[in-house]
């Protein structure tokens, strides 16, 4: 129980290091750069769409088991 703050606070402390910040940007113009940027997106809308699948599953399921019991 313990593991899920630890994680938490070790997740956001490495977020907000001044190392996370240190980059020098990257060239658009590079051929490489329209499909980098394309799955980046993807992979953010994957994790949104996992996301929220979980969590309307949780509500559906705790839906059902309070029909359950009434």
């Amino acid at each position: 129980m313990r593991k899920i703050p630890t994680f938490l606070s070790t997740g956001i402390l490495s977020l907000l290091s001044s190392a996370a910040f240190a980059h020098q940007g990257h060239d658009h113009s590079h051929w490489s750069s329209s499909a980098l940027h394309m799955l980046f997106y993807g992979s953010l809308v994957a994790v949104v769409a996992s996301v929220t699948f979980f969590v309307v599953k949780q509500f559906r399921n705790k839906d059902s088991r309070k029909r359950e019991e009434i």
